[in-house]
């Protein structure tokens, strides 16, 4: 927050942003999640969301094949796609599967962690995820305060018209969406960095 006060955000402003890391890590500590159990859930909504997205393009490939005059001949893909009746859950599991191996470490799927997606509202893991990851994330041992973030690991932070309210997005993508959100500046912080900080300076460990 020191580093946002320094470049001008009002105080109004810096609460609006501890309140939306503090709501994310709410979200998560209150059902007994862990960071790496996060994580792992991640991964599950990534599987869902896709599988979701096959099987109503599956659905529009029916409707193509069941439409007169259609040749699966022509369009044996198209056939061959349609003809899929896998059920829902197949489909997911088949996914799910090669993440619950051991490879993955700590982050791996467990039947813990399907009972916890199970009961997790989906909007509401999703509008908090990316600020608790950000603010969860671990510091590299390799780290050094020369370095410099790639674009991908800053967080952008800008404010909506003129009120005090900011919001804000980590990832690649994350400049060209804070302008297509109608961004006239932003500010461009790396948030693991100032945490790395904190956490290892001897007075701001201990409060961190």
């Amino acid at each position: 927050m020191n580093q946002l006060r320094i470049l001008g955000v009002s105080i109004k402003g810096m609460m609006s942003i501890c309140k939306v890391y503090r709501d994310a890590i709410a979200f998560f500590d209150g059902r007994g999640a862990t960071r790496d159990e996060v994580h792992a859930m991640w991964t599950l909504d990534i599987i869902e969301r896709n599988v979701i997205a096959r099987r109503v393009k599956r659905a529009g490939y029916r409707d193509i094949v069941e439409a007169p005059g259609f040749d699966p001949e022509k369009h044996p893909r198209i056939a061959e796609e349609a003809a899929d009746d896998i059920s829902m859950e197949d489909e997911l599991w088949a996914e799910i599967l090669p993440w619950t191996a051991e490879i993955h470490g700590a982050q791996k799927v467990t039947l813990r962690v399907m009972e916890l997606w199970q009961g997790m509202p989906r909007e509401e893991f999703r509008r908090h995820l990316d600020p608790y990851v950000t603010i969860t994330e671990q510091p590299e041992a390799s780290y050094t305060s020369e370095g410099v973030a790639p674009p991908e690991e800053l967080t952008y932070f800008w404010r909506v018209g003129e009120s005090d309210d900011y919001r804000f997005i980590w990832g690649a993508d994350a400049g060209k969406l804070a302008r297509a959100d109608g961004a006239k500046s932003m500010i461009a912080i790396d948030v693991s960095a100032v945490l790395r900080s904190v956490w290892n300076s001897p007075e701001g460990g201990a409060s961190a």
